[in-house]
């Protein structure tokens, strides 16, 4: 909306002596029915005022002169559907003293005057009031009475623009007045519940709409065509074309997002999402009599949805509201399929937070810094690949921008914010913190930013520190928390069943999150998600957003002594401040994050708005019109370089780096591609295309990446596809006749060394000039003949099939690795080590390798060298319950107990919990002193295999130290029976 000019002129205690009434008629015979109305009212109204009918463009000249001439002191505008309330208009108006010039006064019938009692509204009247501030610019939505009255100065202004006044009086005439800068004050209009006008939510939503059409679309029409003039050049922000644009690109947006949406797959998350928010669904839909969604213990029947109920525990502490408005959107409404009608929705969820991008940067500058932050993070490739399957990330960020947007608008209302902002902002945070419980930030930031602005304005001695200030500001501050809480859990079963300790419970929980192990490729080396560097985040943005948003925070920086005079200092401060923190945080808790910068795309509109004000401030900075072109120039040569590069690689845009590392070409093998596993789907559809005959005859089809979204798009076509899924390392290790083969989980040195794409690939799925995923169609068995015959503890024949595979294709570290096994299992130790480290040259961060190297060193007595090779398997694969093992026998057999304890813990907390391992831990407690827990394990072990007789000879010897001698015979004589001596 346009920016409010402050009041002219103030002129108190004017005394209306003569009003021009002025009706927007559109006929002669509205004109002539208005006049026969009036000849009713009496001879005071009659000779205290002209009625004037503004029908034509004579009408609207007679009004100009006699305001002009001072003749009539006030203009009011009339509706025609009200007359029968026009004395009463004009004797409230009559009775007012304090007027001021500039200002347009409102009759408002049901607006309370000092002393009186304000009469009594209606429900629905109530409704449609509160419906007209939250949809338009009126902070009091009384308006329908249709009575406006100005000083004749004001009203010369008002006639010399038709598109103000010639539009509908009751609720148009308000908006674009407001639209144009005029302020609406409110007198009271002392008429009976029955004469009051009749509020209309039709007629609000209506004006809301078309209002808004006026402001973007026809009004600066009207002045490119030269119907109207515009005060404002081209080259200033504040000209409509700027608000044309932004109206334009968003629609379009509007349009090309929800469509490209179905171009995009299925990713990693949304399939066990999906079954657990269909249970959230049914949880509301019965009432909460079905609580499989509160099912933390896994005791309940999970079949139906599909849920893995090992990760409930997990899910209950997300907040719902996006998962369960799309189960609900494609149960009840949706034409589309499951995980079309999900992207649609994650579209419109982008759509919002581009918008308030782009309003936040209004308010910042103009309809210029606007448009050019809807354009920055429009094609952002991250953001927009992003915008369409992200089921979290985005949500989140579109609503916690809004938040932001609704903070900043707060502060600039207090101490009295209007119902708008404050429903608006209790609605948005309620939203934020039910799509991630992160979203309790913004109730942070919402009473620091304004504990601040109180301070600010005490120290600038506007107010005084006093109880009844604090409390002007707290009220609203807790009225909105209250909402806002209320809002973020009524959606939440979790937060239901124990709304105060539930949500802080899972902000806890995320900040330690440890559910899955990633790893991924950063500056040409494996990671494990907890072990990045610090600097993870910041490079990760650093090299994947685009140049014209980075040489935007470069013009920032240079230019903020003259930026923060210019714009608004204490805007500019909050948006650094939102988007800075929660990256430091991050960084600072050691939080795991991976898949790049997307956990913390919402921290990005902020960036796009700064670095669309300093290119803003650079484009006014010049005054010679050929160096702002040149700026104009620069940048959209860089926009338009992103923008090419978006379609050219559509629908892969979230692959995108920039010039700092080489673009993709020179991100490859250094940085993770396709970690958002978008290339199966087209890989699928190729083959299904492709190759025909698979669409009629039984063919396993396995990928390294995400299978869901295989099957999903599959079984589209056909049913005779099954698709499995290999493990990273384990590519060929079962039976298979194609396999789309992705680069996640690959090494540098095998993306470098020509690997992949590897052999027998039919077809490869590309971004530039890199391989996203091939097609593989298999041409040799031998390798999984390999792994079926060492199953079999067939190792001679194992070796040999290993061995030819090796030779078939020379860079399959699978080969040689399962060639070195089969030596090692088959008593060759010696035999083993060479090809297991070819395994490893051919790929550095091969765990497996490295493992089965430490156990072949073990079985030298080299400890040592058995050593390094376990904990460079633990550094490539955290979770790699064996490595724990047998590092730990080498710390046991050092005599380092504690040790040995520890990683034989490890071994148990990672799956690796048999008996075998349990009696070691047992063992380490016994000989570090500790019974009770050398007990405790000793029973485990022996509940996993009660005929282990060195345990039960323990547990005795354990009690017989204890001074349990009665018991520990039992377990010795059960020792003996087991055929310990």
């Amino acid at each position: 909306m346009a920016k409010q000019f402050p009041i002219k002129k103030e002129v108190p205690n004017l005394i209306p002596k003569s009003i021009v009434y002025l009706i927007p008629a559109a006929t002669a015979e509205e004109a002539e029915a208005f006049q026969s109305k009036i000849s009713g009212f009496g001879e005071s109204l009659k000779n205290q005022t002209l009625i004037k009918f503004l029908v034509t463009e004579a009408d609207v000249a007679q009004a100009k002169e006699l305001l002009e001439n001072k003749t009539y002191h006030y203009a009011c505008w009339v509706h025609s559907g009200n007359l029968d309330i026009l004395p009463t208009v004009h004797q409230s108006f009559m009775q007012q003293r304090n007027l001021k010039a500039g200002l347009i006064h409102c009759a408002d019938a049901h607006h309370q005057t000092e002393g009186k009692k304000a009469p009594k509204k209606s429900f629905w009247t109530r409704i449609v009031h509160a419906t007209q501030k939250l949809l338009t610019p009126m902070r009091t939505g009384h308006t329908e009475s249709g009575y406006f009255v100005t000083d004749a100065d004001t009203a010369l202004e008002i006639l010399e623009k038709p598109s103000i006044w010639k539009c509908r009086i009751d609720y148009d005439f308000p908006y674009r007045l407001k639209l144009h800068g005029y302020h609406i004050s409110y007198f009271s209009l002392n008429t009976g519940k029955d004469d009051s006008p009749k509020a209309s939510i039709l007629k609000v939503k209506w004006s809301a709409l078309s209002n808004r059409w006026y402001w973007f679309i026809t009004e600066p029409m009207n002045v490119f065509r030269g119907k109207t003039m515009s005060e404002h050049t081209p080259w200033d922000g504040r000209h409509p074309v700027y608000r044309f644009l932004f109206a334009v690109f968003f629609m379009l947006a509007m349009v090309l997002m929800p469509v490209l949406s179905f171009d995009y797959s299925v990713t990693w998350d949304e399939y066990e999402d999906i079954g657990y928010f269909s249970e959230v669904l049914s949880y509301f839909k019965t009432f909460g009599e079905d609580k499989r969604c509160l099912d933390i213990e896994g005791e309940l029947d999970h079949s139906e949805s599909g849920v893995n109920k090992n990760l409930i525990p997990h899910l209950v502490n997300y907040g719902p509201f996006v998962n369960l408005l799309q189960a609900a959107v494609n149960e009840y409404i949706s034409p589309f399929g499951l995980y079309e009608t999900r992207h649609i929705i994650i579209t419109l969820f982008a759509l919002w937070g581009m918008l308030f991008t782009g309003l936040i940067a209004r308010k910042l500058g103009n309809w210029k810094t606007a448009l050019l932050a809807l354009l920055f993070i429009w094609l952002t490739p991250t953001i927009f690949g992003h915008s369409m399957n992200n089921q979290k990330d985005i949500p989140f960020l579109a609503f916690y921008i809004s938040s932001v947007f609704y903070v900043i608008r707060l502060l600039d209302e207090l101490p009295k914010p209007s119902f708008k902002t404050l429903f608006m902002l209790a609605v948005t945070m309620g939203i934020t913190m039910s799509i991630r419980v992160g979203g309790l930030l913004v109730f942070a930031y919402l009473g620091l930013f304004v504990g601040l602005h109180f301070l600010l304005r005490v120290w600038k001695k506007e107010i005084k520190f006093s109880f009844s200030e604090i409390r002007s500001y707290a009220w609203p501050l807790i009225v909105v928390y209250f909402f806002a809480y209320v809002i973020g859990i009524m959606f939440w079963p979790a937060a239901l069943a124990d709304p105060l300790k539930h949500p802080l419970t899972a902000l806890k929980n995320f900040e330690s999150f440890s559910l899955v192990h990633i790893y991924e490729i950063f500056e040409g080396k494996r990671y494990y998600m907890k072990d990045f560097p610090a600097h993870y985040i910041p490079k990760s943005m650093l090299i994947t957003i685009p140049l014209f948003v980075l040489a935007g925070l470069v013009l920032l920086v240079l230019g903020s002594p003259k930026i923060l005079k210019k714009y608004d200092w204490q805007k500019i401060g909050i948006l650094v401040f939102v988007f800075a923190f929660p990256i430091a945080y991050v960084i600072y808790k050691k939080s795991a994050v991976y898949s790049s910068w997307r956990h913390l795309l919402f921290a990005y509109p902020a960036i796009v708005v700064l670095a669309a004000v300093g290119w803003d401030w650079l484009s006014d900075a010049f005054k010679q019109k050929f160096l702002k072109i040149g700026v104009y120039v620069v940048l959209l040569g860089l926009i338009g370089n992103v923008t090419f590069w978006m379609v050219k690689n559509h629908p892969y845009q979230y692959v995108y780096y920039n010039e700092i590392v080489g673009g993709v070409n020179g991100a490859y093998g250094n940085y993770e591609t396709d970690y958002w596993c978008q290339s199966p789907r087209g890989a699928i559809e190729w083959l299904m295309k492709n190759k025909p005959e698979i669409m009629k005859k039984k063919t396993t089809v396995v990928s390294n990446n995400e299978s869901h979204s295989m099957s999903y798009y599959a079984q589209k076509q056909t049913d005779s596809i099954e698709i499995g899924w290999a493990r990273d390392h384990e590519w060929n290790k079962n039976m298979w006749e194609y396999a789309i083969w992705t680069t996640r989980t690959l090494s540098k040195t095998q993306m470098k060394n020509g690997f992949f794409p590897p052999k027998g690939t039919i077809h490869v799925i590309k971004v530039d000039d890199i391989p996203l995923a091939a097609i593989v169609k298999r041409e040799n068995f031998d390798l999984a003949y390999g792994e079926l015959m060492t199953k079999n503890r067939n190792m001679d024949s194992a070796v040999t099939l290993f061995r030819n595979y090796t030779k078939y294709d020379p860079l399959e570290e699978e080969a040689f690795r399962g060639w070195g096994l089969a030596l090692l299992q088959a008593g060759r130790t010696d035999e083993s080590f060479a090809p297991l480290y070819k395994s490893i040259e051919l790929c550095p961060e091969n765990y497996f390798s490295w493992n089965f190297l430490g156990f072949a060193y073990r079985q030298k007595t080299n400890n040592d060298s058995a050593l390094i090779c376990f904990n460079k398997t633990i550094e490539y694969k955290t979770n790699m319950s064996l490595a724990y093992d047998g590092r730990g026998d080498i710390y046991f057999g050092k005599g380092d107990f504690n040790a040995a304890q520890k990683d034989y813990e490890s071994a148990i907390n990672y799956g690796g919990g048999s008996y075998l391992v349990y009696y070691k831990m047992g063992e380490s407690f016994l000989n570090l002193g500790n019974y009770e827990e050398a007990l405790k394990y000793y029973g485990a072990a022996l509940q996993a295999k009660p005929d282990f007789a060195e345990v039960n000879y323990r547990v005795g010897q354990v009690l017989e130290k204890t001074g349990r001698k009665d018991a520990a015979q039992q377990y010795y004589q059960k020792a003996r029976e087991l055929g310990l001596q």
